[in-house]
């Protein structure tokens, strides 16, 4: 139970993660407009008051950092395939600080530049030409540093990036949700396309929607894992007897079910009256089976056993959901972690 907590725990830093950078963007949009109608119109307020929100968007995009990065190190050290996601938020912190670096440099290639200047126009007398010229040399190699400084720290972001959404992309997959891998696919192409002029506009705009799905997506993973941790099975002890509850649906599982490498799956479910189950299917894959022990659901507790005659191959430790066909023509969803 501690582990499906940790794993809703780290899902959750992802949504909250999402959430900011959904905040932040808008904010940004309001901030900018804001200062852009402020200076035509020269009013000082409306200008502070642009660049205040936009400071806002600035610290919710750390926050973004923080919590995406705590998300995708939790899920990371319960075993699941997001490794990708904590490298590139590492990624995303080094390009930050390079351009951090280079706008730093910048920054003295123009200070330098003006005390120069100054220093010609105060003492003209005694200007030197040898060293003007180890001067501007000297400036023009700094703004070339500098430039190439930002351009290092632009490309390790924009990788970092880019591998966010491959990172979203993949829970999506480990846990079987279009949303996910929708949203993570548009931030990828929004990214790409942000640095191509004239694209740019539309590259943010996929981007935006992404992070929408994203969302969208992981409220969706949550919520499942949270029934199906909901109603766990209770063992029945040796030295009294103890009845597991009863659930209020008519149909639904007990606790997380298991798939093994050998396309046996295993699961808990619990009836309110008697079906029949006709067929089931791994979502998200083409193995489907009616080899099912037993078929027929009696009321109470049920341990099924579904044989679908085929070695599977799938991701260690991730969930899968196993969809039953039952003779009433409903389905039920179950939820398995695959086990090799």
């Amino acid at each position: 139970m501690a582990k499906q907590d940790n794993e809703i725990s780290g899902l959750d830093n992802l949504r909250k993660g999402s959430l900011f950078y959904i905040i932040a963007a808008i904010l940004e949009i309001i901030g900018f407009a804001l200062i852009v109608t402020s200076a035509l119109t020269l009013t000082l307020s409306g200008i502070v008051a642009g660049i205040s929100i936009i400071i806002v968007a600035e610290i919710l995009i750390i926050l973004w950092f923080l919590s995406t990065r705590k998300g995708f190190k939790t899920l990371s050290n319960l075993g699941k395939d997001v490794r990708s996601g904590v490298t590139a938020t590492t990624l995303i912190l080094i390009g930050i600080l390079i351009i951090i670096v280079g706008l730093l440099v910048f920054l003295g290639f123009i200070t330098a530049s003006l005390a120069t200047i100054n220093t010609l126009n105060t003492n003209t007398s005694n200007i030197n030409p040898s060293n003007i010229n180890g001067g501007i040399l000297g400036l023009i190699s700094a703004s070339i540093g500098a430039i190439v400084i930002l351009i290092a720290g632009g490309i390790i972001s924009f990788v970092g990036n880019i591998m966010v959404g491959l990172a979203y992309r993949g829970t999506g997959d480990i846990y079987n949700n279009n949303n996910l891998r929708t949203g993570g696919l548009l931030i990828v192409i929004g990214i790409i396309l942000y640095i191509i002029p004239y694209l740019d506009i539309i590259g943010a705009i996929l981007v935006f929607i992404g992070y929408i799905l994203v969302y969208s997506g992981l409220g969706s993973v949550i919520t499942m894992l949270s029934k199906a941790i909901s109603q766990p099975y209770m063992q029945q002890s040796t030295s009294s007897t103890q009845l597991p509850p009863q659930p209020s649906a008519p149909l639904s599982q007990i606790g997380t079910g298991k798939l093994s490498s050998n396309g046996i799956a295993e699961v808990t479910i619990y009836s309110q009256g008697a079906v029949q189950i006709l067929s089931a299917a791994i979502l998200g894959t083409n193995n489907i089976s009616s080899d099912i022990f037993p078929a027929q659901l009696n009321s109470g507790y049920n341990n099924v056993k579904i044989n679908f005659k085929v070695s599977l191959s799938l991701i260690p430790g991730n969930l899968y959901t196993i969809q039953l066909l039952l003779s009433n023509g409903q389905t039920l969803n179950t939820v398995v972690t695959y086990q090799p």
